[in-house]
């Protein structure tokens, strides 16, 4: 025997789907897109799209089966939307999961949760104008999901606006979309869930651009994963020094404050500390009256970088790059080799250790470093190999000033395109003696 079961195909089930698929299809892209970043308020901030697009997912089915318990369950996911929304916007500021905000969220949760399973807060209704049938929240219940909604819609335009104003000059483009679309859309987005209350039909057009702010949300921070580490902290420097004291690297990220010689004297001291006090391999923090100095001590080098504060994420930067300096330039160390310019190869190290955080010595277009390369600093390996490949001194002068722009690393991409395409036309000419002797 067959049981028929009626499917209540509607429009605002085609819309939930549809916006079901965009959030889970974004997060996915963007995992694979950031797979080498490891930063926590990135989880939180995909975990959070999952829970949106699980939720519209079961919105939908909940709307073809006309099934008030599939309701009342889905509904269950929004406070948790909104904490792990809250977690990840909280985390990429201050590097913590804490905040009055989330105690204040957690505290309305058991509150929602009764209203939930409260027997009229879910009504089968006939849409208007459109005679289709839908499930409708109703009296308290109905004003609980509008205030998660205002919460996630201030909060994210809060974080955003935060990104913005803090953000330097390179990545201030970003900034500005991810500013800019959510001081439209999310208020939009808003209006239209309260035109709810007047025509239940307005849910659609909420959450269409609701989806839309999220896209372009997660789309910016793909396109700019620095912008989540705008806030936490600010790092300036970083210097390694050989077991005498002498100075073997140097990087910048920002101007400071610091003093040079407050900067070089706490490295100096903390070399000349003994074994039982500093033991290799050890992290210490030194706090400074304009921020902090976080100091590793290793076998053959000691590694200071000054940032506006201390932080896990940093210290572990510190260890890894630390390690792999060593590894790399271990016959250089071992030889008490103090040629500066042997190790400027470590600006991949830096890469590949540091990358996430921005770059802030750029301050605006004019700035030297976009309008010349003259005075850049280019590793001395990579400048001879742009003079063995080019002979023009002004076309060399062009490709330098274009690639400084980018990733220290983009010197290397660009030099292996250069290789591969060289290789490829020596192939083309090989065969064209080929066929050119069979002739």
């Amino acid at each position: 025997m067959l049981i028929r079961v009626d499917l209540n195909w509607t429009i605002e089930v085609v819309v939930g789907l549809f916006v079901s698929s965009v959030m889970i299809a974004v997060v996915i892209l963007s995992y694979l897109k950031l797979r080498h970043i490891k930063a926590r308020s990135l989880f939180y901030i995909r975990l959070s799209f999952i829970l949106t697009g699980v939720y519209f997912l079961l919105e939908a089915i909940s709307d073809i089966l006309l099934n008030l318990f599939l309701a009342r369950f889905y509904h269950l996911l929004f406070p948790l939307i909104v904490i792990t929304f809250l977690i990840g916007v909280t985390y990429s500021r201050k590097e913590t999961v804490y905040s009055l905000s989330l105690i204040l969220i957690c505290l309305l949760v058991p509150i929602f949760y009764i209203f939930t399973f409260i027997p009229d807060s879910f009504q089968i209704i006939l849409a208007p104008d459109f005679g289709y049938l839908k499930i409708i929240e109703k009296g308290m219940f109905d004003l609980l999901i509008s205030l998660c909604y205002f919460l996630i819609a201030v909060l994210s335009f809060y974080w955003a606006f935060l990104i913005w104003r803090n953000t330097p000059f390179l990545y201030k483009k970003e900034a500005t979309i991810l500013v800019l679309a959510l001081t439209i859309i999310f208020p939009f987005a808003i209006i239209a869930y309260l035109f709810t209350f007047w025509h239940t039909t307005f849910v659609i057009l909420s959450d269409i651009t609701l989806v839309l702010g999220w896209y372009v949300m997660i789309y910016a921070i793909t396109k700019e994963p620095k912008l989540l580490y705008i806030l936490p902290f600010t790092v300036h420097r970083i210097s390694i020094k050989d077991r005498d004291g002498n100075l073997l690297f140097d990087h910048d990220w920002s101007e400071s404050d610091i003093n040079e010689n407050v900067f070089t004297g706490f490295l100096n001291a903390v070399q000349l500390l003994s074994e039982e006090v500093m033991h290799i391999g050890r992290l210490l923090d030194v706090n400074l009256q304009e921020g902090i100095l976080i100091v590793y001590n290793s076998k053959y080098i000691t590694v200071g970088l000054v940032s506006s504060k201390s932080s896990k994420l940093l210290r572990d930067c510190v260890r890894n790059f630390s390690h792999d300096f060593e590894e790399q330039f271990e016959y250089l160390l071992k030889t008490s080799n103090k040629d500066m310019k042997k190790y400027e190869p470590a600006y991949l190290l830096i890469d590949k250790h540091f990358s996430n955080f921005p770059y802030r010595i750029i301050s605006d277009k004019h700035h030297p470093l976009l309008l010349s390369v003259k005075n850049s600093k280019i590793p001395l390996q990579i400048d001879d190999r742009y003079n063995e490949i080019f002979k023009n001194d002004e076309e060399v002068e062009k490709i330098k000033a274009e690639l400084i722009r980018f990733p220290v690393s983009s010197h290397d991409d660009f030099i292996d395109l250069y290789e591969e395409l060289k290789d490829e036309k020596d192939v083309d000419f090989d065969k064209e003696d080929e066929v050119k002797s069979e002739d």
